[in-house]
């Protein structure tokens, strides 16, 4: 969370709700469903972060291998976000039982990706 507020105009601490923002607007902009929160029901089933990070990285998410099971999507979202680039250390299991913290974690890693991504193309 501290290497975002690098990114954020006039710097200091990023707070949840902008995180939460963030998310829904990068969700709103590739058509996907919203999250009202880091204990969404999207978010258990790991649907959510999928989609999230489907957005960050347009096509990367191969839904047809999505199951139906909220520990084996949840290995997979981790692993993709992996994948495109995100320093995730979160755990499946994190998703699973909704640790909020964790999920901030998830989301803060993929909005720094999305900023660097963002800021590579600039350059």
């Amino acid at each position: 969370v501290k290497l975002l507020s690098q990114f954020r105009e006039g710097g200091g601490k990023l707070e949840d709700k902008e995180l939460i923002a963030w998310a829904n607007g990068k969700l709103t902009d590739s058509g996907k469903p919203t999250i009202s929160g880091f204990r969404d029901p999207q978010i258990k089933n790991a649907t959510a972060i999928l989609n999230l990070i489907d957005a960050v990285s347009p096509g990367c998410v191969d839904y047809s291998l999505v199951q139906d099971n909220a520990e084996l999507d949840a290995r997979f979202a981790i692993s993709q976000a992996r994948k495109i680039g995100a320093r995730v250390y979160a755990l499946p299991q994190h998703l699973v039982d909704q640790n909020t913290k964790m999920i901030l974690t998830i989301i803060a890693c993929l909005m720094l990706l999305d900023f660097q991504l963002k800021r590579d193309k600039e350059e």
